[in-house]
């Protein structure tokens, strides 16, 4: 992990790599953020993080397009086309079924309008969701799909004000929520290091 921390940050073929695969899972992602800490940067993070995030905003994009145009046909299986982590693989039955609670509740205006203040879904779980609701409902998966982008969208923003006031001239401008940017990518991805998913 100290060597991809180290190369992986630069290496064209890593950051290929990573988008492939949709990142680490939770462990490894709080792992690589450790360890980047420990190096005292947040710099290979946040360039692994930010090729990521315009993969799945073009993916997004693209879903919603094809979303407009299909006139009742499922135009994609799933919102972010995730590689599974194994450690994930004993819970897929029980968030199905809590995906397809989800789903029925953001029908309704006032969920939805809780859904956008709170901190979202992490993509494994937002996946999961957005597979329900591209099979049962259009609305709810449109809404997720704009929902998340634009949550996508402030995170690139913010990576691209962190990376910028990292040069000593424009320091003085980077606010707390840049500073904390990317750690708050890897818990965008993969939901806080200790979640109450863990008790599941």
């Amino acid at each position: 992990m100290d060597h991809f921390i180290e190369e992986g940050g630069q290496l064209v073929e890593t950051r290929t790599a990573f988008c492939e695969y949709g990142g680490f899972c939770r462990d490894h992602a709080w792992l690589f953020h450790r360890r980047a800490a420990l190096m005292l940067t947040g710099v290979p993070v946040a360039k692994m993080y930010e090729a990521l995030l315009r993969q799945d905003i073009a993916r997004l994009e693209r879903i919603e397009r094809a979303l407009a145009q299909s006139q009742g046909r499922r135009p994609a299986r799933t919102l972010l086309e995730r590689r599974g982590c194994p450690a994930c693989e004993g819970t897929t039955e029980r968030l199905a079924l809590k995906a397809r609670g989800l789903v029925a509740a953001l029908k309704e205006g006032d969920v939805r309008k809780s859904y956008r203040e709170s901190d979202g879904l992490c993509v494994e779980h937002l996946d999961t969701v957005g597979s329900d609701a591209l099979g049962t409902d259009a609305s709810v998966a449109a809404f997720l799909i704009g929902e998340h982008r634009r949550r996508l969208q402030e995170l690139q923003a913010r990576l691209a004000a962190y990376d910028r006031t990292r040069d000593y001239r424009f320091a003085a401008e980077r606010t707390e929520a840049d500073a904390n940017a990317w750690t708050d990518v890897v818990r965008s991805y993969v939901g806080d290091q200790f979640s109450a998913a863990d008790d599941l």
